[in-house]
């Protein structure tokens, strides 16, 4: 399994914080072969993963708001995506890889 350098982990966790766990973030630069691809779509799948909670949730004393941490992720997203991701990759960085691309079929 090819996994992610030292440095290139630490690059990774400044974009998407100490979760998932280094061997999934591993599995994952393993499958893709890409730094971008492994920060974006360990972000897509945070995005997900908030998406799937209720807007926010109360218990006494504690108040917590997935709409806020939704945003904030999109947000990070699009950060990410305007910088043209790590600059590691050159032109095979962030868009090299779509996931999910709509393509409408050309009606001439």
């Amino acid at each position: 399994m090819t996994e992610l350098a030292p440095d290139q982990l630490t690059i990774v966790r400044v974009w998407v914080g100490d979760d998932p766990t280094t061997d999934d973030l591993n599995a994952l630069y393993d499958l893709t072969g890409s730094v971008d691809q492994t920060i974006y779509l360990t972000l897509i799948n945070k995005l997900a993963l908030a998406s799937e909670q209720p807007s926010s949730l109360s218990v006494p004393g504690l108040s917590i708001s997935y709409g806020t941490l939704v945003q904030n992720i999109q947000a990070l997203m699009k950060e990410f995506t305007m910088q043209g991701g790590t600059g590691l990759e050159g032109e095979t960085g962030i868009y090299a890889f779509k996931l999910g691309q709509l393509v409408r079929p050309s009606t001439r």
